[in-house]
């Protein structure tokens, strides 16, 4: 069975995702992308990719700092590349 909210199906299927921290008296808004080789490699491919499940494991430095509350949140970023496409391959009808 396929499950689409691992870490694992995430890096198979070319999604990325990326972190920042909601929490309104911090600033700059900090905004990153996260390496999901990096993270499978920690917390394992089959890891669950929602919210509740990745929170524990992100912290906005900022914010613990100043003793402000953990506002973590995530946005899945889909591949929205034609499967079969490479952005990266010049066609060879081009010049």
């Amino acid at each position: 069975m396929i499950n689409a909210s691992t870490i694992g199906y995430m890096i198979d299927h070319g999604e990325q995702m990326s972190v920042h921290c909601e929490e309104s008296t911090c600033r700059p808004k900090k905004f990153a992308y996260v390496d999901l080789d990096a993270l499978a490699k920690k917390l394992g491919r089959e890891h669950a990719a929602l919210h509740w499940d990745l929170l524990p494991h992100f912290v906005c430095d900022r914010c613990q700092k100043a003793g402000r509350p953990k506002r973590i949140g995530f946005i899945r970023h889909a591949n929205t590349m034609p499967q079969g496409t490479n952005p990266f391959l010049r066609n060879s009808n081009s010049r």
